[in-house]
């Protein structure tokens, strides 16, 4: 686990051709692999940078998941319940209004 005291500021420089380099450790921290691709918010009053989704790969998981989901609840009694109710349940009973909290 890392903490925020186990890092200080990295200096990245820009050529003149605009393109830089990140030091391994910040790339390491962030998970960074080659052909990664980042996204800068030009609105944003600081400077911020997101890690780009591939669509079709986001897309690709979550229609695996989905599946391996429906495999796992063939036949389970959650599968036909609404999703409050199945919310009710994983909670131990409906949520109280009042005090937000599953009731007795």
């Amino acid at each position: 686990m890392y903490r925020i005291a186990d890092f200080s500021p990295i200096t990245v420089t820009i050529t003149s051709k605009g393109q830089s380099t990140m030091p391994l450790k910040l790339r390491q921290r962030l998970h960074l692999s080659p052909g990664d691709q980042l996204k800068f918010d030009e609105i944003a009053p600081f400077l911020s940078a997101r890690r780009a989704v591939d669509r079709k790969g986001w897309d690709g998981t979550t229609k695996a998941w989905r599946s391996a989901a429906a495999r796992a609840l063939q036949g389970h009694p959650w599968k036909k319940l609404p999703s409050a109710r199945l919310m009710d349940e994983l909670r131990g009973g409906p949520v109280d209004p009042e005090n937000r909290s599953p009731g007795e």
